[in-house]
């Protein structure tokens, strides 16, 4: 990245996300380790981020974990029944061993996205924050940028998972380090993970509006500033990430 995009895009009502689940009783666990609490807990009920797949319809969705398609507009503040371009959405579900029993059989005993995308549960929040609808593709920004390392330091200066420049640190009004030891103790540190995110979606969410909506544009964006889109080094590095974009996405498929 070399440049500073600020964007003000305001979160869609649908948060578009990928469903995990813990290994333990519960459907899903609102913040009990070692699996993230990618779910929400809502009285006597379960709020499941769940990923639609081909031949999805919020009727067959609804069926599976025992609530009303109704239940499920209503949830996600839908206007119609209809899925399309919608990648996940959030289902009540009542929490007990019937459902778990089903998730497990499905999506096997880890989930999806645990282990190739850490810090999935600040993504998704920050994507929804930022009008960013595919989460994953950040995964893959990341995964290219910095394997996923906290701590990575680029060439040029770059800091932390999302490799932002320092210039861009300071715009965002976080402090910049040269080391992830230089800045420990500093919540404001650009490696503190969830900063180092923060920066990253809201940067790439610019890049995202500057290129209407068109991930691959919005990677070269990313990668080498307004300026290097359609460039070679950035086409390059947008390719990388679309490559491991599909990785990721295949096992939701």
């Amino acid at each position: 990245m070399k440049k500073i995009i600020f964007t003000g895009i305001i979160s869609p009502l649908l948060l578009i996300i990928v469903f995990s689940f813990s290994a333990n009783a519960s459907v899903v666990v609102c913040g009990n380790p070692p699996y993230p609490a990618n779910g929400f807990c809502a009285g006597s009920e379960v709020i499941v981020l769940h990923p639609v797949r081909a031949g999805d319809t919020l009727e067959s969705i609804a069926s599976f974990y025992g609530t009303t398609a109704q239940k499920i507009m209503e949830l996600n503040g839908l206007s119609s029944a209809s899925l399309e371009g919608v990648w996940s959405i959030r289902v009540p579900a009542t929490r007990n061993y019937e459902i778990e029993n089903r998730l497990k059989s499905r999506w096997g005993p880890q989930g999806i996205l645990d282990a190739p995308c850490p810090y999935w549960d600040i993504i998704v929040r920050e994507c929804a924050r930022n009008g960013v609808k595919n989460p994953v593709w950040i995964c893959a920004i990341i995964k290219q940028e910095s394997g996923f390392r906290k701590s990575a330091v680029g060439g040029d200066g770059e800091c932390g998972l999302a490799q932002l420049m320092p210039f861009n640190v300071r715009g965002y009004g976080y402090h910049y380090y040269s080391s992830e030891a230089a800045g420990a103790g500093d919540p404001l540190s650009c490696f503190v993970p969830e900063n180092n995110i923060k920066m990253g979606v809201q940067y790439f969410a610019g890049c995202l509006k500057r290129c209407g909506n068109n991930y691959f544009c919005a990677s070269q964006c990313y990668n080498g500033g307004p300026g290097g889109i359609g460039k070679a080094r950035p086409t390059r590095y947008a390719s990388n990430v679309n490559a491991i974009f599909n990785s990721l996405q295949s096992r939701i498929g």
